[in-house]
């Protein structure tokens, strides 16, 4: 099969006609046209080279789309993330699937609780729960870019951090039997 940059017109003509010299040098022009055309085309696949990308231009990038929980301090895996997820986070705003995306992305694992699945919260509270440990100016980060994506009647009551410990503990019993004769006079 011929690949389109390495084709000319004169490939699909019937004999008579591609002998020409105006035949091929119009071929040869229309060719080269399609080669530059072709890399164009290359330069214009943003979506496809988001992992290629480099820290500045991720950071324009993001600027051009409005991703909503874009921090230029994040790590460049969690901004690819981001980036590649930002026209369907817009569909998604304003729901609790897309906070749940948010946690997943930045985080890496998290689960939001809603006033409905917990007592003692007031409706339209929520909590995260992750395990994920965290800095005081990453749970502003956090709560920055969840004001953006939640919806306007919902409030953020806490983010709490599970952590799993394990932890041995042992348990010993010693059994002393005496056993004596006193002598009395």
């Amino acid at each position: 099969m011929i690949k389109l940059k390495d084709s000319y017109i004169t490939d699909i003509l019937p004999d008579s006609i591609k002998s020409i010299p105006e035949v091929q040098a119009i071929s040869y022009a229309v060719h080269n046209q399609l080669v530059k055309l072709l890399e164009y085309a290359e330069t214009t696949k943003v979506y496809a080279c988001i992992d290629k990308m480099p820290d500045s231009i991720l950071d324009a990038l993001a600027i051009d789309l409005s991703t909503l929980y874009y921090d230029d301090s994040l790590d460049i895996t969690i901004k690819r993330k981001l980036i590649k997820n930002t026209i369907k986070w817009y569909y998604l705003s304003g729901t609790t699937r897309a906070v749940k995306e948010l946690i997943t992305n930045v985080f890496g694992s998290g689960e939001v609780i809603e006033w409905f699945n917990s007592s003692g919260m007031q409706p339209g509270e929520f909590d995260i729960v992750t395990d994920t440990s965290l800095t005081d100016q990453n749970i502003e980060m956090i709560k920055k870019m969840i004001m953006n994506i939640k919806n306007v009647r919902s409030h953020l009551r806490n983010v709490s951090i599970l952590r799993d410990s394990e932890s041995v503990g042992y348990i010993n019993s010693v059994t002393v039997s005496h056993k004596g004769i006193s002598i009395s006079e």
